[in-house]
């Protein structure tokens, strides 16, 4: 009895290179879900419910939940904002970041410790206007002992003829250049003279009133000016000191 044995056909080397990139992919993709889960698995869930509540409550459940310690600075939670958060069985360092945020500090974990250090700041910049830029200021004048508005009070533009009068809430606006300084005055006031002007935006001055006598002031019903420069009829008012 004769027996013949027949070879598989050889496989071609090109169809054996595809299968060990397609094997190794796989072998790739289950190392990462593999890892990934364990991550997620090794890190704590947290349930939190929470309206207007102060960080260091945030704090105790959180390390109640996890097991996890705090490590601060009770001076770095002085301008923290009261939080409001409801999770349910969410990562840990996900609920930290949804509390800390827009607070005064940050944090970072070491092993079972959660280490929280001020927050770096970036002071916020007013633009400074190039030289000979026009800035754009609005003002108010305001009687320093009654705070009421001083109407009609004169702005001028200290060296040039450049000026107004406040309106009927003590307000004013108009566009200076940069280094302008105001001299503010009005009757019965003392005159102010500001210091230079380098930004636009608002601005409130106060005016003191003038020690000077004001027992020859005529009231005209309108205006208010000195006796000796009134001609018209009048009443007049004088004031005993």
């Amino acid at each position: 009895m004769k027996f013949t044995y027949l070879k598989p056909p050889a496989r071609a080397a090109g169809r054996s290179f595809v299968l060990l990139l397609q094997h190794s992919a796989l072998l790739c993709l289950l190392l990462f879900i593999g890892v990934n889960s364990f991550a997620q698995k090794k890190q704590p869930l947290i349930t939190l419910n929470a309206k207007e509540a102060q960080l260091a409550e945030i704090f105790r459940q959180i390390r109640q939940q996890s097991g996890y310690s705090f490590l601060y600075d009770n001076a770095s939670l002085a301008g923290s904002k009261p939080v409001t958060v409801n999770v349910v069985q969410r990562p840990l360092s996900e609920v930290l970041q949804m509390v800390l945020d827009e607070q005064p500090v940050t944090y970072t974990i070491n092993k079972q410790t959660i280490i929280l250090k001020p927050a770096t700041i970036t002071p916020v910049k007013r633009p400074v206007p190039t030289p000979g830029q026009p800035l754009e200021i609005k003002g108010r004048v305001t009687d320093a002992r009654t705070k009421e508005p001083v109407i009609g009070a004169s702005i001028a533009v200290v060296g040039s003829k450049t000026g107004m009068v406040t309106d009927v809430n003590g307000s004013f606006a108009f566009s200076v250049p940069q280094g302008t300084q105001l001299q503010i005055s009005f009757m019965g006031y003392e005159t102010r003279v500001t210091a230079p002007i380098n930004t636009g935006g608002g601005y409130a001055f106060q005016l003191n009133a003038s020690q000077q006598s004001i027992k020859d002031v005529v009231v005209t019903g309108i205006f208010a000016r000195p006796k000796q420069n009134f001609t018209g009829a009048a009443s007049s008012l004088q004031q005993k000191i």
